[in-house]
């Protein structure tokens, strides 16, 4: 486990206050503390809800992670707009790239 992911400035809660979901906006705002070179990372989140959290991350450290190779992202939950029949199935969900 590498914690190595931290924003570089105070970011509202996107639940709460309305702050971003948005890739380009969260990797703007994103900074790689730690070293993960030539590491292959899964992405651990709590929830999923639009991928811009995800979608950053990973373009971050694929960018600045000198080798690093993102194989996938593990997420406890998913925020849905409509209920689903099987709540607690396994999902498996493509997430758009992103390229800044």
């Amino acid at each position: 486990v590498c914690d190595v992911l931290r924003s570089n400035q105070p970011m509202r809660s996107a639940s709460e206050e309305n702050g971003p979901r948005d890739a380009p906006t969260i990797y703007a705002n994103l900074a790689l503390v730690g070293s993960v070179a030539g590491k292959r990372i899964v992405l651990v989140d709590d929830v999923l809800t639009g991928g811009g959290h995800l979608a950053a991350s990973a373009a971050k450290l694929l960018r600045d992670g000198k080798g690093s190779e993102v194989l996938l992202a593990l997420c406890a939950g998913r925020s849905d707009r409509v209920q689903v029949s099987d709540q607690f199935t396994v999902r498996h969900d493509d997430i758009s790239d992103f390229t800044p």
